[in-house]
């Protein structure tokens, strides 16, 4: 709080004027007191106080926050974390500038093309008979594996919604352990399992049905894939083959 200070005058039957605290007696006589009005003025303040009175408090508060962030509680793990943030910040932007100039460095991969469709001379189909066709094989000692001694399609041109049967008998000197065939045509290459229907794995009759997926106006090859123990046959019945240009 300012302090004021007042002016108080003495005033005597003489009227004489001296501040307060000086004294002008004449012995024997009243000596009348007056505060003069000129005391009422504005105070005057003390010009210490009034310095420190209009220090801006926002310094003060500012001054209080950096001194809790020397305390080393306070500091050490606020440092950590600005190195980590700074050092994570460096990573995502170098990362993002290599990948984009890797991104440019590299060219587009080229769009695939269509594949270029065969090109095929206009032929007149080689005739084929119709309805179940039976077909006889003989061998040489020479072939080793499953050998087929009769084979039974029927139809050997079917139509689209058609269903083929396809019979073999097969004789080996070890069990057959597997008998398949490869139904190849004009852009297909479709393989089917047969079933031994009768007789033995050794000398025994094999079966499948399938419906033809495709047109053999250019290529039409039943491929017999036989396997055993002693030895595997793979040949087959070719009806059509594309000619050679």
């Amino acid at each position: 709080m300012s302090r004021t200070v007042l002016q108080v005058t003495l005033r005597n039957k003489f009227n004489h004027l001296s501040p307060l605290g000086v004294r002008h007696l004449t012995p024997g006589k009243k000596t009348l007191y007056y505060i003069n009005k000129e005391c009422f003025a504005t105070p005057m303040p003390d010009p210490a106080l009034t310095t420190q009175n209009h220090q801006p408090q926002k310094k003060t508060a500012i001054l209080k926050w950096v001194g809790k962030l020397k305390q080393p509680k306070v500091f050490i793990p606020l440092s950590i974390f600005l190195i980590i943030y700074i050092a994570l910040n460096i990573w995502v932007y170098f990362s993002g500038t290599i990948g984009s100039w890797g991104r440019l460095d590299k060219a587009p991969p080229a769009p695939t093309a269509p594949p270029t469709p065969t090109h095929r001379p206009p032929i007149t189909p080689k005739p084929l008979p119709s309805g179940r066709q039976e077909y006889t094989l003989s061998h040489s000692s020479t072939v080793k594996g499953p050998k087929p001694l009769k084979v039974i399609v029927d139809p050997l041109t079917p139509d689209s919604n058609q269903t083929q049967t396809f019979t073999v008998t097969i004789k080996n000197d070890s069990p057959v352990t597997s008998a398949k065939v490869n139904v190849i045509t004009d852009n297909k290459k479709v393989t089917y399992a047969l079933t031994l229907i009768s007789g033995t794995a050794q000398d025994g009759t094999w079966q499948g049905s399938w419906k033809l997926q495709d047109t053999y106006i250019y290529d039409y090859f039943l491929q017999f894939d036989f396997q055993s123990t002693t030895g595997n046959y793979i040949e087959g019945l070719r009806f059509r083959q594309t000619p050679k240009l």
